[in-house]
């Protein structure tokens, strides 16, 4: 078989070999093609069968008398253009037939039988639409888009061999065709990994028919996919960002399998598996058919209804160093990819960059109120090349706009941390657009000079990005934010988030005085395949940003400027009130007004010409904490405590749950509540059984309460526990028996 596909004009030059054949415009799953040619003794046979044709059309070439002798050592032609084909016999055109429509309706492979290697080694074949890339000039037709992509030696001990190397060791490495391709299509190319990343083979990945430099469109094909344990067990294949399928297949050598390579090819030579290797990737796209070959062998093959048709062309890796030796693209149809350029005129003034006006020093607690100011915040995205636009919506607002597609859209923060015992979580209003991947993240530590911390814990509030919390960073909480197509900078379509702190987390050190909470960033805070923009983040996406500030348990302290005034104005006031210039005054009324619970108040600032309107939030907390204790609905034999307020109470923290003198073990999740197991065999519940109801002793942080609980009618029995296996231990221990097994 031809590795490639024939989708335009071709010229096939083979040698003369009694009993050999070349089928062209073979079908799929088929191996007799629409045009064939058999070699015989005395001449070469052609036959063609189109539809149109009741039966097979055939001609016939001689070989002339001077030419028997010497057959074994001369070659044929087999031309192709448009309508036409012919064949050729020492230059000249001996055979020409007309065809119905071109071949490539029929079927684009091409099979030659009976032609051993050395025969192979005199044929040549020549295609039209074929970009056959080899690097050897500069890659002017090529965007990178993150990762440093250059000619440079693959190997450490040899510099001399050099390659087209993409490197990418913190994320996305992307490479972009400059071209449109239209209609069917074949990708073939040779990579492998650069010296140095042996550990981390595989993410030799690829995208085809995208409408976007990212992922995330067309149909991406990931070979030996990234993930968080490094395994190397699974590629994926997904369109426009769906997943459609997952494999196992063992393709480039893993670490935890000894580093071998698994594949049958005479012609491959032996002790290469990764050192110097290089492996081969083929990607067809015909009508409805989408294949993937991983080294010739066919690793994923379906049929997609309505395929996509039109579209970008990329390589890439995810924290790694590819290199690539040669790509080659057949297509039907291409076109340059358009670029906007704005003409300036000859006497267009150099420009200068805007100065910002520095934000009015005021605080709440030692946090900015015009928290979203420019001088906060730090742009961090040198894949997706992210811009950061402010605007103002009462204060600072900021929109985070992709560029290129892929990368974290990290907006890091500046800002200085505040006491974690005087803060209940954060508030911010966001939008997004539907693709766009973010969340909030903050930070736990000793509190120090300038109101920095330095990081211990680290946690983030899932929105839109990343919910892995199996590593540095954990979830605690969740909000779903609709994406809207277009962000605008105005009223319209901004939600609410309230970042709250769990109880839980308030244990320890983080109980300290000195202890302090900071917001770390917006955007994908950890290394995550996210980043490489396979599910979002493409060019264009963006989220929106405003009223961000702490909210605090009691009202904290305002600082304003000399010569400031300030209004007050809650949410059911139609105007603001209490104009003063002293913070002290106002925060004391605020303090006495009050309520139980969750505050908000609405705070105008004015100094000159300036202005700034910001919200501040706090928390009240009532002499109780409101709470539920009931049978829990999923775990048998089990109780759950549940804090009713609406927002955190940091006093849940030290909730308990005793029956008698037996304090239970709670066991907590992303909810306000504490899950507690009733060990089986204890004589006081097997009492409370017995009565039919269980006497509990419930301190939730503010006091301790005895209830009586009626027992479930459809209390269910829990299952036995046969067994314990937690983390990776040679030895387990079976509760049925006396000894540990191994």
């Amino acid at each position: 078989w031809h590795k490639g596909d024939f989708f335009g004009d071709f010229t096939i030059r083979l040698p003369v070999v009694v009993g050999s054949e070349l089928h062209v415009a073979v079908p799929e799953e088929s191996q007799q093609g629409a045009l064939q040619l058999k070699v015989t003794e005395s001449a070469i046979q052609l036959t063609v069968q189109e539809p149109e044709d009741l039966e097979p059309r055939a001609a016939e070439f001689l070989f002339p008398a001077t030419d028997k002798e010497k057959i074994g050592s001369l070659n044929y032609e087999l031309h192709c253009e448009g309508y036409l084909f012919w064949l050729s016999w020492n230059g000249k055109s001996v055979v020409q037939m007309r065809l119905h429509q071109p071949l490539k309706r029929l079927g684009t492979r091409v099979l030659v039988k009976g032609l051993k290697i050395p025969d192979l080694a005199k044929s040549k074949v020549t295609r039209n639409m074929v970009i056959d890339e080899f690097f050897n000039e500069s890659p002017y037709a090529w965007l990178a888009a993150g990762g440093d992509w250059q000619i440079i030696n693959r190997f450490q001990c040899t510099p001399s061999w050099s390659h087209m190397i993409g490197e990418a060791p913190n994320g996305l490495g992307a490479f972009w065709r400059k071209q449109i391709f239209k209609g069917d299509l074949t990708l073939e190319f040779y990579a492998g990994t650069r010296h140095g990343y042996y550990d981390d083979a595989g993410n030799l990945n690829c995208t085809i028919m995208a409408s976007e430099t990212s992922p995330s469109s067309g149909y991406t094909f990931n070979t030996t996919e990234w993930d968080h344990n490094r395994s190397q067990n699974w590629s994926r294949f997904y369109r426009n960002g769906d997943l459609l399928s997952s494999s196992e297949a063992y393709l480039v050598p893993r670490r935890r399998k000894g580093m071998t390579r698994r594949i049958l090819n005479p012609l491959l030579a032996a002790g290469r598996p990764i050192h110097g290797a290089w492996y081969y990737l083929k990607i067809r796209k015909i009508g409805k058919l989408i294949e993937y070959y991983f080294d010739d062998e066919k690793l994923y093959s379906t049929t997609d209804e309505e395929p996509l048709q039109e579209g970008l062309l990329g390589i890439w890796t995810f924290v790694h160093s590819m290199t690539l030796a040669q790509i080659k693209i057949t297509c039907e149809q291409v076109r340059p990819r358009g670029f906007p350029v704005r003409m300036l005129p000859l006497d267009a003034p150099e420009r200068t960059v805007p100065t910002v006006e520095p934000p009015l020093e005021v605080s709440f607690g030692g946090f900015p109120a015009d928290s979203l100011h420019p001088a906060y915040w730090q742009l961090e995205d040198s894949v997706g090349q992210s811009t950061r636009t402010s605007f103002t919506r009462n204060a600072s607002a900021v929109l985070v706009q992709n560029q290129l597609g892929g990368g974290n859209m990290l907006l890091k923060s500046l800002l200085p941390g505040t006491s974690l015992k005087q803060t209940a979580g954060w508030f911010v209003r966001v939008k997004r657009t539907p693709k766009a991947q973010f969340n909030l993240s903050f930070q736990f530590g000793p509190l120090g000079e300038g109101h920095k911390i330095t990081p211990k814990e680290s946690y983030f509030h899932h929105i839109s990005g990343s919910n892995f919390s199996e590593d540095k960073w954990q979830m605690i909480g969740s909000t779903d934010v609709f994406g809207t197509t277009d962000i605008q900078s105005d009223h319209r379509d901004w939600q609410d988030v309230f970042a709250w702190i769990p109880s839980r987390l308030r244990t320890g050190d983080n109980q300290a005085d000195g202890r302090g909470a900071a917001l770390y960033a917006f955007g994908i805070e950890q290394l995550d395949f996210l980043a490489s923009g396979i599910s979002g983040n493409g060019p264009g996406q963006a989220y929106a940003l405003q009223s961000l500030q702490p909210i605090f348990y009691e009202v904290p302290e305002l600082k304003i400027p000399l010569e400031t005034t300030m209004y007050a104005r809650y949410p059911w006031n139609k105007l603001f009130w209490g104009k003063t210039g002293d913070p002290e005054e106002l925060r004391q009324r605020l303090i006495r007004d009050a309520r139980e619970g969750l505050n908000q108040v609405s705070l105008l600032f004015r100094k000159g010409q300036q202005s700034l309107c910001q919200d501040l939030f706090w928390v009240k907390l009532p002499a109780e904490v409101p709470f539920t204790l009931e049978w829990d609905t999923e775990v048998p034999d089990a109780l759950r405590l549940t804090s009713t307020s609406t927002w955190v109470d940091p006093r849940f923290a030290g909730a308990t749950v005793k029956i008698g003198a037996l304090e239970l073990s709670p066991e907590s999740d992303l909810a306000e509540s504490r899950l507690f197991r009733l060990p089986p065999g204890n004589a006081e519940i097997q009492a409370a059984y017995a009565v039919g109801s269980l006497t509990v002793t419930v301190n939730p942080g503010s006091g301790e309460k005895t209830i009586s609980i009626p027992l479930d009618a459809k209390r269910r029995n829990s299952p036995p526990v046969l067994s314990s296996l937690k983390g990776f231990s040679n030895f387990f221990k079976n509760y049925e028996g006396t000894e540990s097994l191994k």
